[in-house]
C-alpha cells in the first residue's frame, strides 16, 4: 500500500462559507513583492471542501490546540471591548 503524504502549506486562510451541507474554505497565498515597501498582496491559491460533521471535527480539534497553545503560554485570549 502506498503512503504518500501531501503537505501543503498557505499564508492565510479567507472565505468559509457552507453551501448544500458543505463546507468550503479558502486558502491565499502572499504574492512576490515588487519591493519591500510594497504591501502583501494575496491570492486564491486552494480550496478545501469537508462535510459539515467534518468540519465541525475539525472546529473541535483546533479548540484543543488552541486550548494547549494557551496553557502553555504561547498564546493569550483577548477580550473584545466592544462586547
Amino acid at each position: 500500500m502506498d503512503m504518500h503524504q501531501r503537505v501543503t502549506f498557505h499564508d492565510m486562510p479567507g472565505n468559509i462559507h457552507l453551501e448544500n451541507g458543505v463546507v468550503h474554505i479558502d486558502f491565499y497565498d502572499k504574492t512576490p513583492a515588487q519591493n519591500e515597501q510594497d504591501t502583501p498582496q494575496y491570492c486564491f491559491s486552494e480550496r478545501l471542501v469537508l462535510s459539515l460533521p467534518a468540519f465541525l471535527q475539525l472546529h473541535d480539534l483546533m479548540g484543543q490546540v488552541v486550548n494547549r497553545l494557551e496553557s502553555q503560554g504561547y498564546v493569550h485570549r483577548t477580550t473584545d471591548q466592544n462586547q
